[in-house]
């Protein structure tokens, strides 16, 4: 328990974004953390707060939510990475008289569930319960204690890639990123192959090799790319999820090829599912512009080599490779992805295809590839920092099961 526990050191992490409240704003964080510290002999500790109302917030998607998540995440798996240690969390607003964690539970265990990859159980990495179960803390009904265990392996908070299965693109586990990499020592790989498309939209069918995403923008995010054009291409790239299906594809023998433009509808007599290749229209323009011209069509005024060059840009500037042989590249191979305009009717209106290869190893959507963190010393103060690549291959050779010979 947390009152019996001598002498320790202690880091507090400082956020000012998004509505999550500065430490050094919350003399209440101060006093405890301090207090905790000098009972604790965690080998690390850090310190979040934020606001019950931020942890229960119903919506899924909440900017602030997400933050505060991952914040709990990096810090765990820094601590896992680690020598283990503790997360006060402080949940300001939380009522004394209610005791039930129930709550942060469902908002935690998901994300931390992910950073268990040498098959331990739940409960046996991470414990939680309230900081004043302990008598000393009796006073602090609103922290949150959370223990978390070290790991010999190689925790990741995000491996920056995804997986494929037949209907979607999925989060990798770490027997996966092994597998990969696993009874393969080269750096082959096959050049993307573009396609035509075929006569029939409605029967061409997404599969293993091929996604389809409708270009439909919300009405909340067409404000966004009526701003500038840049905007247009980080809603492909991240919105119609460009780089999950660039790097699920790459993995998988044969390439694939995502459709921007093909459009699913379900037929209400039969709820069979039909494609229409309804497309995007883009006219050379003086400037820059979106506009919605009907019901399905957006209109981007841009020219076609303009946007060719900055697809082009946007997938080199944010993908990275480690080949099977275990060599790191921040350089994909330049016919690893093709890009090709579909010309379709009426004039100006197409369908872009981004065709992608095979290569033996991973593609990440991300310059320095998987994040995952560790706690570094810096005089006698703990620091959360993102482990490099380098440190995070020798930790999977290393370390995990199936790469022990």
């Amino acid at each position: 328990m947390a009152s019996d526990l001598c002498e320790g050191r202690c880091t507090a992490t400082s956020v000012d974004s998004e509505g999550v409240t500065q430490e050094d704003a919350c003399a209440n964080c101060e006093r405890v953390s301090k207090e905790y510290c000098k009972r604790s002999s965690d080998a690390n500790i850090f310190l979040i707060h934020t606001n019950r109302s931020v942890v229960k917030h119903k919506a899924k998607n909440s900017p602030t939510k997400s933050k505060v998540l991952d914040l709990i995440k990096t810090r765990a798996a820094a601590l896992r990475n680690s020598k283990g240690g503790s997360i006060l969390v402080h949940l300001e607003g939380q009522d004394r008289s209610d005791r039930c964690l129930e709550y942060f539970d469902e908002f935690i265990s998901k994300g931390l569930t992910a950073l268990i990859e040498d098959g331990s159980l739940f409960v046996n990495v991470f414990t939680r319960e309230w900081l004043s179960a302990s008598k000393v803390y009796k006073d602090h009904a609103d922290f949150v204690l959370l223990r978390v265990g070290k790991t010999e392996s190689i925790s990741t908070v995000d491996f920056n890639t995804k997986v494929r299965n037949d209907i979607e693109n999925e989060h990798p586990s770490t027997v996966n990123i092994v597998s990969l990499l696993s009874n393969k020592d080269g750096e082959r790989y096959s050049k993307a192959k573009l396609l035509e498309l075929p006569g029939d939209t409605e029967t061409f069918h997404e599969s293993r090799h091929v996604e389809h995403k409708a270009f439909k923008p919300q009405q909340k995010k067409i404000l966004q790319l009526e701003r500038d054009e840049d905007s247009v291409f980080d809603y492909i790239w991240s919105g119609l999820k460009l780089k999950d299906n660039i790097t699920s594809f790459s993995k998988y023998f044969g390439g694939g090829s995502i459709f921007v433009g093909i459009a699913e509808s379900t037929i209400e007599e039969t709820g069979s599912k039909v494609l229409t290749g309804v497309g995007f229209d883009i006219v050379d323009a003086e400037g820059y512009h979106l506009k919605h011209i009907s019901k399905d069509v957006f209109e981007i005024g841009i020219d076609k080599e303009t946007f060719y060059k900055k697809l082009t840009d946007k997938i080199t500037q944010n993908t990275s490779l480690l080949y099977a042989s275990g060599r790191f590249t921040t350089e994909i191979p330049q016919d690893l992805v093709k890009l090709k305009l579909h010309p379709v009717s009426p004039t100006n209106r197409y369908i872009l295809q981004v065709a992608v290869g095979y290569v033996e190893g991973i593609v990440f959507y991300d310059k320095k590839g998987p994040r995952t963190y560790f706690v570094k010393d810096l005089s006698n103060k703990m620091v959360c920092e993102r482990m490099s690549m380098k440190d995070w291959i020798l930790r999977l050779k290393r370390h995990c099961i199936l790469c022990k010979t």
